[in-house]
């Protein structure tokens, strides 16, 4: 009833039977860009992978708290490729209000579909998405950062614990 990705090996995108005749022109589009998101970033292994080590540890709150953050953060990315895409947000978010609007689909491990996740948040999200886009850091910039930082502890730590010799020590060392 929603675009959805299904397989782990050679993933298939499905549309709804009715097709999108009620979308406009570039609302399909938007749609279909999100599902090649999960396919490309092979969503529906790492689903699978979750439903495993979800069902090992079922005991642990952690792990559902964890999976629940992790589905979350998979929509957002893929919501994400969209506006990247150069694709306005707010033909995306017309499509997933037209697609939610109709449905609600239980969720089904290893299969990427959009109406299993928190729409509200997945909207806000896009909405404010090209503010948070240009005022965030750049991944090269904290990388970078990170490692200066990293290399300089390791050199002070050695400047601090490499003092020179006594004559006491030198002497026992020759």
């Amino acid at each position: 009833e929603a675009p959805a990705v299904v397989r782990v090996l050679r993933p298939i995108i499905v549309l709804p039977a009715d097709g999108c005749q009620s979308h406009d022109d570039e609302e399909p589009e938007s749609l279909l860009c999100h599902e090649c998101a999960h396919v490309a970033r092979r969503d529906n292994l790492f689903g699978l992978v979750e439903a495993i080590a979800g069902a090992v540890f079922w005991f642990n709150p952690l792990v559902w708290v964890a999976r629940r953050r992790l589905a979350a953060a998979r929509e957002e990315g893929c919501d994400e490729r969209v506006t990247d895409a150069a694709m306005p947000a707010e033909t995306y978010v017309g499509a997933l209000a037209k697609i939610c609007r109709s449905l609600i689909a239980p969720r089904v491990a290893a299969v990427s579909c959009m109406a299993s996740a928190h729409l509200k948040e997945r909207i806000e999200h896009l909405m404010r998405y090209d503010t948070l886009r240009t005022s965030a850091l750049s991944h090269r910039l904290m990388s970078s950062a990170a490692t200066i930082a990293v290399l300089l502890t390791v050199v002070a730590a050695g400047i601090v614990t490499a003092s020179p010799a006594s004559d006491a020590e030198r002497f026992v060392l020759n």
